[in-house]
């Protein structure tokens, strides 16, 4: 194929992927905690000028996840001039935009055109890769940061792709903490065990294969990844007098993989059924890949199909033996996946040279993916772009003002907190409760029924009154309940 034709078809692909994950961006409401929390750190940074320790409206600091989501959303707001819910979503769709360009242009580059456009096509067709495209959630830009790990590792014959690798796990960890080296690890232990052809210290790679530098180039790139990630981490334990350590390291890692009593567990077997789900189209065709792999005998002779499957089942495999489960999680599994299924095809399609297939089948590929991106236009055409959340926190601003403190009690509601903006409070004990109420100015506050209904038990001298039910409004079966009251100075 010629070169001009090559960088046509790559470009449709990448128009392709654009045309899935770009438009409409900010046309509806913040629908999740995250991304109002990464709204809500994004204007913080931006007001405040305090990068380091970000925090939410109510002064409540972010450690659940480290800052590096939040910084991307604050550099974008401040070049767009204000943070809304195209700039929280802007990271994620262009983290999904650069995974196909990556799987695209590092096959290209390895001289395998034809998988490099077959992987890019199915990895941003798989309906939860388009779907959290979409969302500003940080498992999109991690799995960018492992497939950018994971692939210079794969090519690292030379010290510019290993220094790549090094910063994109180091970027990894600042997006989402250790589970990032922890990813990119897996794969590589797996890759080092399953193939002993690969284990010769001191080799460099080839033109296809994983490159094993020394084991003193991997204690220099394990030094290095420690010295760009962990002084943030330091530091802000430090600051914090230990806090990251118990909220960030404790619950989020340790607890959430481990098992909690607090947290909802999902069985081993979670991800499977989420896979059939979540990759479809393609996920129908992976057992007959699987197959062909095998009977075929090319799972052992070409190493691009046993790097894409060990990539995709050493990630599934961590991840299903951990207690908490979400199916996001699984997202930097799917470029291998995607590679696995394009070497296979690739390979089936050369066979079949001197048959109707032959022309059939990446005819019956380009229909698959342009009718995908047609369904995902009608989607869109038809999404609910109501923003309920706002339309929720402009009544209350109404009849609070702009200046007068809204105090959630025992109620977390992130989009709503977004757009009610500061002064904004948090609060879980009745004493603090009676505190505010007890004001002698007015504070409204929002709840959910059952504690507005049981105040008078509770508060001594504050007083609290009904101003009206958030359930007009509201969508979501948790928030339905909630209503706002203010005290009676």
């Amino acid at each position: 194929m010629v070169w001009p034709l090559r960088c046509a078809l790559a470009s449709l692909v990448l128009l392709v992927a654009a045309a899935l994950c770009l438009p409409g961006l900010g046309d509806r409401d913040l629908a999740s905690s995250h991304e109002a929390r990464a709204g809500q750190n994004g204007v913080s940074i931006l007001e405040t000028g305090c990068w380091l320790l970000p925090r939410l409206f109510d002064e409540q600091l972010e450690l659940q996840k480290p800052p590096l989501y939040y910084w991307l959303v604050a550099v974008i707001g401040w070049c767009a001039g204000a943070v809304d819910a195209w700039v929280v979503r802007l990271p994620a769709a262009l983290a999904s935009l650069g995974c196909a360009a990556l799987v695209l242009g590092w096959s290209w580059r390895r001289g395998r055109f034809a998988e490099g456009v077959v992987a890019a096509g199915i990895l941003t067709t798989c309906c939860h890769f388009t779907h959290l495209a979409r969302i500003g959630r940080i498992d999109m830009p991690l799995t960018l940061c492992v497939t950018a790990a994971l692939l210079s590792f794969y090519a690292s014959s030379g010290w510019f792709a290993w220094w790549v690798g090094c910063l994109a796990v180091a970027a990894g960890i600042l997006l989402k903490g250790p589970i990032a080296a922890a990813l990119v690890g897996i794969v590589l232990m797996v890759s080092r065990i399953a193939d002993p052809r690969w284990c010769r210290v001191g080799s460099t790679a080839g033109t296809d294969g994983l490159g094993h530098p020394s084991p003193w180039r991997w204690l220099g790139a394990t030094v290095l990844i420690a010295a760009l990630a962990a002084p943030w981490f330091v530091w802000a334990n430090y600051a914090t007098a230990g806090r990251l350590w118990d909220v960030f390291f404790v619950y989020h890692n340790f607890e959430r993989g481990f098992g909690s009593a607090t947290l909802a567990a999902h069985p081993p077997w979670f991800y499977a059924v989420r896979l059939l789900v979540d990759t479809l189209p393609w996920s129908l065709a992976v057992p007959v890949a699987v197959a062909l792999a095998w009977r075929r005998g090319w799972w052992r002779d070409d190493p691009w199909c046993r790097f894409g499957w060990m990539w995709f089942g050493a990630i599934f495999i961590l991840l299903s033996l951990l207690r908490f489960k979400r199916a996001d999680y699984l997202l930097p599994a799917y470029p291998g996946l995607a590679l696995f299924l394009a070497t296979v095809a690739v390979r089936w399609w050369r066979e079949q040279i001197a048959t109707w297939c032959h022309w059939a089948a990446p005819l019956g590929f380009a229909v698959v993916v342009l009718v995908y991106a047609a369904g995902w236009g009608t989607y869109l055409a038809w999404e609910d772009r109501s923003w309920p959340y706002r339309s929720a926190a402009e009544r209350i601003r109404g009849q609070a003002g702009v200046d007068t403190p809204v105090i959630f009690f025992r109620a977390e509601l992130h989009p709503l907190a977004f757009h009610l903006g500061r002064p904004l409070g948090s609060v879980r004990e009745w004493e603090n409760l009676e505190v505010w109420a007890r004001e002698p100015r007015p504070i409204y506050f929002v709840m959910p029924e059952e504690y507005a209904a049981t105040w008078p038990e509770h508060l001594v001298s504050g007083r609290l009154q009904l101003v009206f039910r958030l359930g007009d409004w509201l969508t979501g079966k948790h928030d339905r309940n909630l209503v706002v009251l203010r005290n009676v100075p």
